[in-house]
C-alpha cells in the first residue's frame, strides 16, 4: 500500500518484483504523489495503471518498461 508517495519511490518498490528494468525519464512525474493498494504479483499492470492516472507514456520493450 501506498500513501502519498512519490511515484519514484513506487517505481523504487516495484523494481523489486519486475525481472527487468521500470524507469522515468520525467523529473515531474517522479513527484506526483501516488496513493493506493496494488498488486505486487504482477508489477507490469502496476506500471500500466500509474501510466494511465498520471497522463504518462509508457513504452514497453522486452524487461524495460520507460515512463515518461
Amino acid at each position: 500500500m501506498f500513501d502519498n508517495c512519490p511515484l519514484s519511490e513506487v517505481l523504487a518498490e516495484l523494481r523489486r518484483y519486475y525481472p527487468g528494468w521500470i524507469t522515468s525519464t520525467n523529473a515531474q512525474l517522479d513527484r506526483v504523489a501516488v496513493t493506493g493498494n496494488y498488486r505486487l504479483d504482477n508489477p507490469l499492470d502496476v506500471v500500466r495503471s500509474l501510466a494511465q492516472i498520471t497522463s504518462a507514456s509508457l513504452h514497453e520493450m522486452p524487461a524495460l518498461l520507460i515512463l515518461n
